[in-house]
C-alpha cells in the first residue's frame, strides 16, 4: 500500500489488524514457552507483537486527532 492510503486508514482498521498482528503474537508465545523458547517460534513472536504495538500506536494517534 501507499503511505497515502495508510494515512487516511481510520483508527478502527488499524486497531483492527494491531488484533490480527497480536492474536498469532500470543499463540507464538505460548508455543516459543512450551518448547523452551525456541528460535522458529521467538522470532516470528517477537516481530508480530512488534507489528501489533505498532499498530496500536498508529491507531491511538489517530483516535486522538
Amino acid at each position: 500500500m501507499s503511505s497515502d492510503t495508510e494515512k487516511k486508514l481510520p483508527a478502527s482498521t488499524l486497531f483492527h489488524r494491531a488484533l490480527l498482528a497480536l492474536i498469532p503474537a500470543a499463540s507464538l508465545t505460548l508455543a516459543a514457552y512450551h518448547s523452551r523458547f525456541a528460535w522458529y517460534f521467538t522470532v516470528p513472536a517477537v516481530l508480530f507483537w512488534g507489528v501489533g504495538i505498532w499498530y496500536l500506536k498508529r491507531g491511538s494517534d489517530r483516535w486522538n486527532e
